[in-house]
């Protein structure tokens, strides 16, 4: 990004919230948020999505899900009653809101779960999911695809889901956020950027679109729907 002309500097935090917080202060300028998380940080601080990635397939959207070993009787999502399910972090767009539609939509309560709980990396579901600790668990889809030769099986997919978007804080400068907005749109045009995306995860390889607000209208409804159904807070505090 040395066309922008700015000194930029990557800075790393331990999750989710702390991102979102450090957005919404000023610490940082931009972000690259799941939907949720910019969801939340546009609720809360007035944080303005500018971009979102293209992926590895060259699409601009991604989906959630629900996984099990090979050899398992959990053949649908409705054969979940009574098993136990590995979620990824409470903020994780794939890996804990979207499964939890599609359980309620498949009529299972979390209630009717024989236990549950929330893991920090969707690496770390899928690994307790290989030793039988958990009976399925739900993760990013591109996580899954890497883990099937090992002896994983995908359930249920969720449908596309809208790619994480480029964030700007509120205090981001309009000169910096465009200068920002203009380098990432043009960083797979050239070949030095192209190279710097093809050592990105996947889901950000193909670069990056425009974005607004409105794409992720559907998950919005999803987050504010899901209390009704799934009996349990994974979603914000607050109406999105």
């Amino acid at each position: 990004m040395e066309d922008t002309g700015l000194d930029i500097e990557l800075v790393l935090k331990r999750s989710y919230e702390e991102t979102v917080n450090a957005l919404g202060h000023g610490d940082i300028d931009i972000a690259l948020l799941g939907p949720l998380t910019y969801l939340e940080a546009h609720a809360k601080f007035g944080a303005t999505c500018i971009l979102r990635s293209i992926t590895d397939k060259n699409e601009s959207f991604y989906r959630s899900v629900i996984i099990a070993r090979k050899g398992s009787d959990v053949k649908k999502p409705a054969d979940l009653k009574d098993k136990k399910f590995a979620f990824a972090s409470l903020k994780s767009t794939s890996g804990n809101l979207i499964p939890r539609y599609l359980l309620a939509e498949a009529g299972i309560h979390l209630r009717e779960l024989r236990s549950y709980k929330n893991f920090d990396y969707h690496d770390s579901v899928v690994k307790w999911v290989l030793k039988g600790e958990y009976d399925a668990g739900a993760v990013r889809e591109t996580v899954a695809e890497k883990y099937l030769p090992l002896g994983l099986r995908i359930v249920a997919s969720s449908s596309a889901i809208p790619t994480g978007p480029v964030v700007v804080g509120p205090r981001t400068p309009y000169v910096v956020v465009e200068k920002l907005r203009r380098s990432l749109l043009n960083m797979n045009k050239s070949k030095k950027g192209r190279a710097v995306l093809k050592k990105a995860d996947r889901e950000i390889q193909g670069g990056f679109i425009k974005a607004t607000d409105s794409d992720y209208a559907g998950v919005r409804r999803m987050i504010n729907d899901v209390p009704k159904t799934c009996g349990a807070g994974c979603h914000p505090k607050i109406k999105l």
